[in-house]
């Protein structure tokens, strides 16, 4: 994330909401403003905050992110993203038999 709380804020609400509940959450700070706040709205989750001293840019973040992430499944979000509940048992079940999952997405404003 990178100076978007309230984005961070949905997306971490979303994914608080998921049904699926065997997972960790990893948030890059890329050099912006604190977001520790953000975090502490939602203790049930567990989330790994990581601080960058300087703006990085958002591959290097995903990079470090990825680094840092202790599960053998990894799914890639923005601060931007919002998930529907089901989401991630879905995403689970179907890599059950498959290397890789992806899912289709819908913009809206």
């Amino acid at each position: 994330t990178y100076n978007r709380p309230y984005p961070l804020a949905e997306l971490l609400e979303s994914l608080n909401r998921q049904t699926y509940h065997h997972f960790e959450v990893v948030v890059v700070n890329d050099g912006g403003e604190r977001v520790d706040d953000i975090i502490a709205l939602y203790p049930e989750l567990d989330v790994h905050l990581i601080h960058c001293r300087g703006n990085v840019g958002h591959v290097e973040a995903r990079n470090i992110g990825v680094k840092a992430a202790k599960g053998e499944l990894i799914m890639l979000c923005d601060d931007d993203d919002l998930l529907l509940p089901c989401h991630m048992e879905q995403m689970v079940a179907e890599i059950s038999d498959v290397d890789f999952v992806y899912s289709d997405v819908e913009i809206f404003h």
